[in-house]
């Protein structure tokens, strides 16, 4: 019978021994994430929705990112932060590694997360990475080939710049912003270039993006149908530009593409000046006309919103069906008492002269010389959009229901006259810089005036409540 005790005192003391074990693995503050051939020496930070890569002090020159860690899936490349040093988080300045693999897992490769790399010859990868951030890459010298996926929504400022040896690079037809300065000094990029423009793209559309003038000195430029996004700055300095065509395809205007383009002449239609092209001559609203009368409406073949749209004394503005956004400050000081907004746009609608999404889960602007003293934002609003309140120079008081769980940078920057913001719900809420939260104290919140201050005058942080 003694023989039949022994594998059971045996299996205990090898399940004693697997625990003792797992416990210290568990607890282990460099965890091995598991999977197949995942490189050491990772430092984690935890961020919305996972982890995020904030350093790497391995040997590895070939570097394989995990998709886990500690059971959650790392869901970005470094964040807003910086190392105790002071030098900003992620691989930057890492002089060793040479090639980088980015699991489907991360979505994010943040601002400067491999600047510096000066050995890092190709990024794989990059499945599901949906931003790239300002300077993300920026003075990688050797690098030839970076994966950036089929999901790519924006590739920020500086985001390849100076990356001399950067031969090739096909963007995905998702991508909705290019910044003009990405590629920057990527002196041999291979870009289309034609009728005053230069073009990146991919195989199948090489004018998906148009980047930047040829030249300062062109006099007229030509934006084909399928180009999708004329960058930041595209036009900068094309002082004698006089001419520019604009494809009918265009579904986003970067900032300030056209400044210092003085000399541009618009087809005006209605009281408002427009660029376009002979089918559809207004693609881009670029401003009303001067003397024009003070309830304006854009036209129905309207896709865009210049973001120097000057609206002079205008107050009533309608947007027609077409437009499919309003780009953030665009709408600033001016008279503008309320917008309207055409029953057969699918992309937004006004409710009381203030302007939402279609489904009414974003307010998006609220006109900086409407009348009211006080405004619920409520109902099925669940974000505020980033200056949306922007010099709202009436409203003095403000309640946010409990509907709302987002209020982005800025929402109610130069709102001078906000003394009284009123949550429904003050608990929960927490501040969010780049990817990283710290919780808000209800002492704050619940203070009506003190919480007015903060929001009126933070233009870099945002809100969010759990």
């Amino acid at each position: 019978m003694k023989r039949k005790f022994i594998p059971i005192i045996a299996l205990v003391a090898v399940a004693a021994i697997s625990i003792s074990v797992g416990l210290v693995l568990l607890l282990g503050q460099n965890q091995k994430p598991k999977g197949p051939s995942f490189s050491e020496g990772f430092d984690f930070a935890e961020v919305e929705g996972g982890w995020a890569v904030v350093d790497y002090a391995g040997t590895d020159v070939e570097v394989v990112i995990p998709e886990k860690y500690n059971g959650k899936p790392v869901v970005s490349i470094g964040t807003a932060g910086y190392r105790a040093n002071g030098t900003q988080d992620g691989f930057y300045a890492n002089d060793k590694i040479v090639t980088v693999h980015v699991p489907d897992s991360v979505t994010t490769i943040w601002k400067m997360a491999f600047s510096e790399c000066e050995n890092l010859i190709e990024v794989t990868g990059c499945k599901n990475v949906r931003t790239v951030g300002d300077s993300a890459f920026a003075n990688c010298s050797k690098l030839k080939k970076a994966a950036l996926g089929n999901k790519l929504e924006v590739l920020g400022e500086s985001a390849f710049s100076n990356c001399q040896s950067l031969e090739t690079v096909s963007l995905p037809n998702t991508v909705k912003r290019v910044a003009s300065s990405a590629f920057f000094r990527c002196n041999a990029l291979n870009m289309t270039v034609e009728k005053g423009v230069k073009f990146v793209g991919n195989a199948k559309n090489p004018h998906l993006v148009a980047l930047l003038a040829e030249s300062s000195e062109i006099t007229t430029a030509v934006i084909p149908d399928s180009t999708k996004i004329i960058s930041d700055l595209a036009f900068m300095l094309c002082t004698k530009l006089t001419t520019v065509s604009v494809g009918s395809g265009v579904e986003f205007v970067g900032k300030d593409a056209f400044i210092t383009c003085n000399n541009l002449t618009y087809r005006t239609v209605n009281g408002v000046n427009y660029l376009g092209n002979d089918k559809n001559p207004c693609v881009i609203a670029m401003g009303v006309a001067q003397g024009a009368e003070k309830a304006v409406a854009l036209s129905d073949d309207c896709r865009i919103l210049y973001n120097g749209f000057t609206l002079g004394l205008t107050e009533t503005l309608t947007i027609g069906k077409s437009l499919l956004y309003v780009p953030e400050k665009t709408l600033g000081t001016n008279a503008l008492t309320a917008f309207a907004v055409s029953e057969q746009n699918a992309a937004l609608k006004a409710i009381d002269g203030v302007l939402y999404t279609k489904d009414g889960k974003t307010l998006l602007a609220y006109p900086s010389q409407k009348e009211d003293a006080s405004f619920t934002v409520g109902g099925e609003v669940t974000t505020i959009a980033a200056h949306a309140f922007l010099d709202a120079n009436n409203l003095s008081s403000l309640t946010i229901s409990q509907s709302v769980t987002t209020i982005e940078a800025g929402a109610f920057l130069n709102a001078v006259r906000l003394t009284e913001v009123v949550f429904t719900v003050p608990t929960g809420w927490v501040c969010v810089t780049g990817g990283t939260e710290s919780p808000l104290p209800e002492s704050i919140v619940a203070n009506t005036s003190l919480i007015a201050i903060k929001l009126i005058t933070d233009y870099q942080n945002a809100y969010a409540r759990h």
